[in-house]
């Protein structure tokens, strides 16, 4: 494909990324969750089945909740304000809520969640995991979840796909106008490093230590590099190797140049989910649709959007690069990724995190760069290189910059509360943890080191349901 030809798709996709973000803010920014939760069998510590607590679930529901489906399977059900649904591996349950107005609201709808799902699993002689990674168990073909989705992509990426079978994320989304998608994003995903240093909660899986805080983080890259081709210095083309987890190479700066990023990596699946071998994003675009899928302006003639099947192809393209934040247009969000799932105590740390660095992105950006000259070029490269660091040490590793991570927390603290609810209070476990330079999983190997596997899930289990006192206090 021409370089030319991947512009005009690039400009037309952009186009219509751009127009599923809100043009100006209406009220306070909106956040929502998606939490993973490991699941191990009470008895052995091994992976429970999500599968099995579908009725627990449903005898545990405090109101009324919809079965979700995919074809015959249970994948989930769902009540006004959240869905608790089944993930790659079968021994993680994930709670995705409904868009909170601010922190306040989050938690209190994740308490409840919390309190339903651990009801319900402890019924059934299973414990959940404020934990970023199945402790006992490690990846194998019988973790997966036969969702059709899930198959086709273990039969494009093999081995490293199972890595998604024994992890748990901790993803939070916040609302973004189409002016700031792309530098919120961008100032995200620079700081992923900062986000993993802080939040890293999986350095024990299979019953050994990983040798890193991030074990997620870290096998989840083994998803692989894409050989992907990009424009020189010169102005031809050249090829260059891409991380599809992650920290990207470079900021993306504008919507089309963001596009043109993700139609570089290889396709892995179609809307039908259907396994592709082979391919870029815009050879595929190209081999099925031509130029006739790019919609043009009729009074300028310039790449207008496209049309409605190109835009799904394109979609669940897309869905599929996994990298540390990335613009959603679905729901007018920048995704917030690089987390782990929380430990019990600290469960609330993410969202403000995810709040504090979105929100501020402004005041984020300009305290990185002030260590860095305001250049945006040095700033991406030594975070680039921290980045290893932070998944291998956590807080341990040595910073960019001293003091970087206190002045973006501090960034973080000023936009919560410019808010004016108090919401700055749910960022005190992580300025604890930049304190005493320990993060969950530093805290997570000293238990394993004293006291094995077994101290380590006693150490990670949420207790079982909450009394309405107890949930209050949680929330505070």
């Amino acid at each position: 494909m021409s370089m030319v030809a991947r512009w005009k798709w690039a400009e037309a996709l952009a186009a219509a990324m751009r127009s599923g973000f809100a043009a100006r803010a209406e009220g306070a920014r909106t956040l929502g969750r998606e939490a993973e939760l490991p699941l191990v069998r009470a008895s052995t510590g091994g992976a429970a089945d999500t599968a099995e607590l579908w009725e627990a679930l449903r005898a545990a529901a405090p109101a009324r909740m919809t079965t979700k489906r995919q074809g015959e399977l249970v994948v989930g059900l769902a009540c006004e304000d959240y869905e608790v649904v089944s993930e790659v591996g079968r021994g993680t349950i994930e709670i995705v809520t409904r868009p909170a107005n601010d922190l306040h609201e989050l938690a209190s709808i994740y308490e409840d969640a919390l309190a339903h799902v651990t009801t319900a699993a402890a019924s059934e002689g299973v414990d959940v995991l404020g934990y970023g990674i199945q402790p006992r168990m490690g990846a194998t073909p019988a973790l997966l979840t036969p969702k059709p989705r899930y198959l086709a992509l273990h039969q494009v990426l093999g081995p490293p796909w199972l890595a998604f079978t024994t992890t748990a994320a901790d993803q939070c989304h916040v609302s973004v106008t189409r002016d700031e998608a792309i530098e919120a994003s961008d100032t995200v995903n620079l700081l992923a490093p900062l986000v993993v240093a802080l939040t890293a909660n999986s350095p024990v899986s299979g019953g050994v230590d990983l040798g890193v805080c991030s074990g997620r983080e870290s096998i989840m890259r083994a998803t692989g590099m894409d050989t992907v081709t990009c424009r020189g210095r010169d102005g031809g083309a050249r090829t260059a190797a891409r991380a599809r987890h992650g920290m990207p190479h470079a900021p993306a700066r504008d919507f089309v140049s963001h596009v043109e990023s993700l139609l570089m990596h290889r396709t892995l699946i179609d809307p039908a989910n259907h396994p592709l071998s082979g391919g870029s994003g815009c050879e595929w675009l190209e081999r099925l649709y031509g130029m006739g899928g790019v919609v043009a302006d009729e009074a300028t003639g310039a790449p207008a959007g496209v049309i409605d099947e190109a835009r799904e192809f394109f979609e669940k393209h897309e869905h599929y690069v996994w990298h540390s934040a990335r613009p959603r247009p679905l729901h007018g969000t920048v995704e917030v990724r690089a987390a782990c799932q929380q430990p019990v105590t600290e469960r609330h740390a993410t969202p403000a995190l995810a709040l504090g660095l979105v929100g501020g992105w402004r005041e984020c950006r300009e305290a990185v760069l002030a260590h860095f000259s305001g250049r945006m070029d040095a700033a991406w490269a030594a975070c680039s290189e921290w980045h290893a660091r932070a998944a291998r040490d956590g807080l341990a590793a040595r910073e960019p910059a001293p003091g970087l991570i206190d002045d973006v927390l501090a960034a973080c603290d000023g936009a919560l509360r410019a808010r004016g609810l108090g919401e700055e209070d749910h960022l005190a476990p992580l300025r604890g943890r930049a304190r005493d330079g320990k993060n969950p999983a530093q805290v997570a190997r000293d238990v394993f080191a004293r006291g094995g596997v077994d101290a380590l899930i006693e150490h990670a289990t949420f207790p079982v349901g909450y009394s309405m006192q107890e949930r209050r206090e949680a929330v505070v």
